[in-house]
Parts: structure tokens; C-alpha cells; sequence
């Protein structure tokens, strides 16, 4: 652990003292839990910031994959119409 030094007004370091003594620890405890809260806090949003991008660049595949295969179905069903106009083959609903 690094020791370092804080330096904080009087009526901020009554307040850290009050909250920690609520909570029963040092000043010093106290901070450091503050500290620590903060950061998961970033690496959560980080985290969540990551996984949004990862989603939205799988709706983007599925959204390409999705036109391409509609382009295909499309092709096959021009290619199904000109074999049954060359076989002869005609649906009998018409």
C-alpha cells in the first residue's frame, strides 16, 4: 500500500470524520473506501461502455447479414421464376 498525504479543509475533514465514525472507521478507512467506491464505479462504466460497443457492432453484422441474405432470396426467387418460364412449370393459383 502507498502512504500519501491529503490535505483537506477543516469543515470538509469534520464532515469525513463524522461519516466515518457513522460507519465506524478512521478517517484514513474511510477514504480509502471512498477511493475504492470511486473507481469500481469507472471500471463498471468502462465496462458497460465495452459491452454497448460490442452489442452495436453485432447489430451492425446481423443488420449486413440480414440485407445480404433478403438480396439472396430475392436472386433465388428470379432464378426459381425464369426455370419454371423455361420448364414450363406455372403455380396453379394462376
Amino acid at each position: 500500500m502507498h502512504t500519501y498525504l491529503l490535505r483537506i479543509d477543516k469543515e470538509k475533514f469534520k464532515l469525513l470524520e463524522q461519516k466515518s465514525k457513522d460507519l465506524d472507521l478512521s478517517v484514513n478507512a474511510y477514504i480509502n473506501k471512498l477511493i475504492d467506491e470511486q473507481l469500481q464505479s469507472v471500471l463498471q462504466k468502462n465496462t458497460n461502455i465495452e459491452m454497448f460497443s460490442r452489442i452495436n457492432h453485432l447489430i451492425n453484422v446481423v443488420d449486413k447479414q440480414t440485407i445480404e441474405l433478403n438480396k439472396l432470396s430475392h436472386a433465388n426467387e428470379i432464378t426459381v421464376n425464369i426455370l419454371a418460364d423455361l420448364f414450363g412449370i406455372h403455380d396453379e393459383e394462376e
